[in-house]
Parts: structure tokens; sequence; C-alpha cells
């Protein structure tokens, strides 16, 4: 069994969930939780969603499948997603101060 109290960057507390994120991330991003949960590819939507799934597996101890069922997604959309996150805020440095953001705000 892992003790969740160990790992960094993992909060327990029931404080953070899913519609905390949903609303912080719209208040960042502009994007509804409706445009999240929508199958729109259109890019200022996926960066949203990419930001939801990477606050909510920092965050949270959703599994992978839990947090794409938020954005009505599987765990290999989540997985994709984290791998978005990766290489988008190594280059867009305005979509990690926003991730940034979220994070300070939740």
């Amino acid at each position: 069994m892992i003790n969740y109290f160990l790992i960094p960057g993992i909060n327990t507390s029931n404080s953070i969930n899913a519609l905390s994120v949903f609303e912080q991330v719209e208040r960042f991003t502009g994007v509804s939780e409706k445009e999240l949960m929508s199958k729109s590819r259109m890019r200022y939507i996926v960066d949203a969603r990419v930001l939801f799934t990477k606050v909510m597996k920092t965050r949270t101890v959703y599994t992978l499948q839990k947090v794409g069922g938020y954005i009505n997604r599987d765990h290999s959309a989540v997985i994709h997603y984290l791998k978005q996150f990766e290489a988008l805020s190594k280059t867009d440095k305005e979509f990690y101060f926003t991730y940034l953001k979220i994070l300070n705000n939740l």
C-alpha cells in the first residue's frame, strides 16, 4: 500500500476536488466546464484540458481513468495530455505560468 503522505506534491485532503479545479481552469483560461467536456479540438480548449489533467494528477490521488471521466475521455487521453503538458511547459512560458496561477489559487 502506498502512503500518500510521504509523496511530495500529492494532496490527500478533500478540499481540492474536480469542481474547484474546473473553476480555476475556467477562471484563468476562459474555457467552461462544458467546453472542457466537449469533443472540440480547438487549441485553446485542448490547452485547458491539458491544464485540468495536470492539476488533477498533481494535486489529487485520482486515477487516470477517474480524471479522464471528468472530461469525457479515457485514461490514454489523460496520459497524452500529461505528455503534452511536459512539452508545452518547456516551450510556452505563458502556458506554464497559467498552470502555476491555477495551482496557487487552489
